[in-house]
């Protein structure tokens, strides 16, 4: 335990936290932040390629509900609308990532070397 400077309610540090090992696997929790050995983490293309798919998923399947509510195969409203709104909603992320991204991109340009 650890107490703070003046008295209080007294803080627990990560591996003192009653229950914790069992959401993490059995894992140390004071290790959890440390790289683990052997595993390679997927690069950032992949995960963004992983990501875009879907994403692209997604816009697919909202494409093929409203193809089907329009033949008569679906005749839930509700369905069609939500899976437009989570198209759209997935689309929009991706926008607002793309400028995020390009804004980056542009600051680091503008630094002085």
């Amino acid at each position: 335990m650890v107490n703070p400077i003046g008295g209080g309610v007294p803080l627990t540090t990560p591996g003192e936290i009653p229950g914790l090992d069992r959401l993490q696997g059995g894992r140390d929790a004071s290790r959890v932040l440390e790289p683990s050995s052997g595993v390679d983490a997927p690069s950032f293309g992949a995960q963004m390629n992983q990501f875009l798919g879907g994403v692209n998923d997604l816009a697919l399947h909202s494409d093929r509900v409203f193809q089907s509510f329009v033949r008569g195969e679906v005749k839930d409203l509700h369905q069609v609308a939500l899976a437009q709104q989570e198209a759209g909603i997935a689309v929009r992320l991706v926008a607002e990532m793309r400028d995020k991204l390009i804004g980056a991109y542009q600051e680091i340009m503008r630094m002085q070397m």
